[in-house]
């Protein structure tokens, strides 16, 4: 049978609304199932809405992606992070 569920996000780190993250984190999104990695988009942004420069890695093993910033973040500052994938 076609699998008819699309992935979700099974997991997350920081958490939503986290405080007090070290500015050197990086974020991770785990999906509820594989996905294929050229089909992962993973975006930080900052309170401006600019994108924030970042590498993204996929591990097909724990179903992960990491997002890590190429500097550190800013202090007291809200970033919002979006991830989408296709299995």
């Amino acid at each position: 049978a076609q699998d008819q569920t699309a992935p979700s996000l099974a997991a997350r780190t920081p958490a939503a609304g986290a405080t007090a993250v070290p500015v050197g984190s990086t974020v991770t999104a785990t999906f509820s199932e594989p996905v294929q990695a050229a089909t992962v988009t993973f975006v930080l942004k900052d309170p401006a809405g600019n994108t924030v420069p970042a590498s993204v890695a996929y591990s097909a093993s724990t179903q992960t992606a990491t997002l890590t910033p190429t500097s550190p973040l800013t202090t007291n500052t809200t970033y919002t992070a979006t991830v989408s994938a296709a299995d």
